[in-house]
């Protein structure tokens, strides 16, 4: 009985040696004490938004007057007859950080003041309620605000235009609905992708000329779903349900893979020098597609045009344009010209009211298809008609 407690004896002593020299050297090491952690400043760099650091003025809650980077943390309510955030400096960054602001003021949440602002970033918040969300122009009528992003902004219920920016913007994974004007203004050369324009009382987009939009949606608004001027671009839009032109493009523009489905005129409208290739323009109450003069119509797919009214699938006004490959079906017209000077190839009308119209002095062959019967295998079927590779086709 008295061996285990000789051994705890032992024991005991061991483990209090070994304690200490896990512990190491208590002793602190010579010289002045530093911290070990990172200063605030380096933690968040950024400036916070608030009444110490961005003090308001008259006119405006919060007023940002030097470079730098910014970030909202709190939501606020702007007042009447002042801005929510007035930016009155040029390279400048605002993280609106998750935050909504609001208001009944006739000003916009966030805006610049004076003329040739550049490099202004507004990013991830929520507006609503104010006279306009974002107007990134400027308010003296000089020279509007170039270069900047406007990203992941919902504004929603002003009493005027959702977003207004100024050239070369990038604007991107924005969504303004909701509206009693435009949805988004830009001027020239900006670049705008995967926004969304719902119900406002005025055009979806409206863009400067020079601008490239890409997959953007513009459906329900009071005017236009797309606003675009010379030279501008749009790639895998979609255009529905607008109180008017779906597209509306002027000279030099370009829509490819573009959907125009059930507005209450044209589905898409280009003037002179005009591309539009792999549409879809179905259930618009006028002509699926109306081009001018030196277009190019390639590839489309015009249903049920007319709707409610009376349009073409396709309709041609000027001279010298190429319609080539397109499918028009169940329109009034399949494809109406009324201009001479024009080459029409390779299209298939089938169902429409009436298959062809087209003036005298255009190029085109239309030839009635040939109908076969079954076929179950390898073989069977019928010529549909013409061995002509530009002829077009009648089902």
């Amino acid at each position: 009985m008295r061996r285990p407690l000789a051994a705890l004896a032992v024991i005991v002593p061991c483990l209090a040696i070994a304690a200490v020299s896990i512990a190491g050297n208590l002793n602190p090491p010579a010289g002045v004490i530093a911290p070990t952690m990172k200063p605030l400043n380096d933690v968040e760099p950024r400036v916070a938004i608030n009444a110490t650091n961005t003090p308001g003025d008259s006119d405006s809650v919060f007023k940002i007057s030097t470079p730098g980077s910014y970030y909202l943390t709190a939501g606020f309510t702007v007042p009447p007859t002042m801005a929510g955030i007035e930016i009155a400096s040029s390279h400048v960054t605002i993280d609106l950080n998750g935050c909504t602001i609001t208001g009944i003021t006739t000003l916009a949440a966030v805006q610049v003041s004076l003329a040739g602002r550049k490099n202004i970033t507004i990013r991830n918040g929520h507006i609503g309620l104010c006279g306009e969300g974002i107007d990134l122009t400027s308010d003296d009528g000089g020279t509007i605000t170039a270069g900047g992003t406007i990203e992941n902004i919902d504004v929603t219920g002003t009493s005027g235009v959702g977003i207004t920016a100024g050239d070369t913007f990038n604007i991107r994974g924005c969504t303004m609905a909701d509206n009693a004007s435009a949805g988004l203004l830009c001027a020239d050369s900006c670049v705008i992708t995967e926004c969304v324009a719902r119900n406002n009382s005025g055009a979806g987009f409206s863009t400067g000329a020079d601008c490239v939009l890409s997959r953007c949606v513009s459906s329900l608004n009071t005017l236009y779903g797309f606003q675009l001027p010379s030279g501008v671009i749009a790639d895998h839009c979609e255009a529905s349900s607008n109180t008017s032109i779906g597209f509306l493009a002027t000279t030099n523009c370009s829509l490819s893979q573009c959907s125009a489905i059930s507005n209450t005129n044209i589905g898409i409208s280009a003037a002179n020098n005009a591309r539009v290739t792999d549409c879809l323009a179905s259930f618009n109450q006028s002509d699926g597609i109306l081009v001018s003069q030196n277009c190019l119509v390639s590839r489309n797919l015009c249903y049920l045009n007319g709707f409610s009214g009376t349009g073409a699938g396709i309709r041609v006004i000027g001279d010298d344009c190429r319609v080539e490959d397109n499918n028009c079906t169940k329109n009034d017209w399949g494809v109406n010209v009324t201009s001479s000077g024009n080459f029409i190839i390779r299209n298939i009308c089938s169902g429409n009211t009436t298959n062809w119209e087209i003036v005298a002095g255009n190029r085109c062959l239309v030839v009635l298809s040939s109908s076969g019967g079954a076929i179950s295998g390898n073989a069977g079927g019928a010529s549909p008609g013409s061995v002509d590779p530009n002829a077009n086709f009648t089902q």
